[in-house]
């Protein structure tokens, strides 16, 4: 896996990345410990308008001296 910072320009990218996955499985902590509990969701993609509302404050963020990190397959 190869994992680098992101550009400042290459921040509106992560809205094409598809995030559709179905999850099986939570961890919770129950009493300090973590216990892997069933729960089903199927995710489609994005939430609507998730990225009107927060690209503006990666872009604030980033302005401010923060960074993201970008991973993909090697």
């Amino acid at each position: 896996m190869k994992i680098r910072t992101l550009e400042r320009h290459e921040l509106g990218d992560l809205w094409s990345i598809d995030r559709a996955e179905v999850i099986d499985g939570m961890y919770r902590c129950v009493d300090g410990e973590l216990v892997l509990a069933p729960v089903h969701y199927d995710v489609q993609g994005w939430p609507a308008g998730a990225a009107e509302r927060t690209a503006p404050l990666l872009l604030d963020c980033f302005a401010r001296g923060a960074s993201s990190c970008g991973a993909a397959a090697a």
